[in-house]
């Protein structure tokens, strides 16, 4: 079973405020997961560009990091692609979101005479 179809399982039935604080909270750690990756494929790169610099450069060294930070946006990029689907479960369930009213005072700019 997907991570979606449990999701869906679990809101299946519950009123729209409940199934929506799931909701979010399911995509806050989406979110979290996408945060930390982001952070392991910068520590990856930094590494990489170490390697990469040093006197003696290690091809297989090189190439193992590369690998593990391609893994890491991979994974990143699902991560990413599975909270946009939970926004837009949560649309679903909240409805299209209402704009807020400006609090900007309406001015016109008017000529100096």
């Amino acid at each position: 079973m997907t991570p979606l179809e449990e999701i869906m399982k679990r809101i299946d039935g519950l009123p729209a405020a409940e199934a929506a604080e799931i909701v979010r909270a399911e995509r806050e750690q989406c979110n979290q997961r996408r945060l930390d990756l982001i952070e392991k494929a910068s520590d990856l790169t930094r590494q990489l560009a170490a390697c990469e610099a040093a006197d003696k450069p290690n091809p297989k060294m090189i190439e193992r990091l590369r690998g593990f930070r391609d893994r890491a946006n991979d994974e990143r990029q699902a991560v990413t692609d599975e909270a946009s689907v939970l926004n837009a479960l949560l649309l679903d369930i909240e409805g299209m979101p209402i704009p807020a009213t400006s609090a900007k005072p309406a001015v016109s700019i008017e000529p100096v005479k």
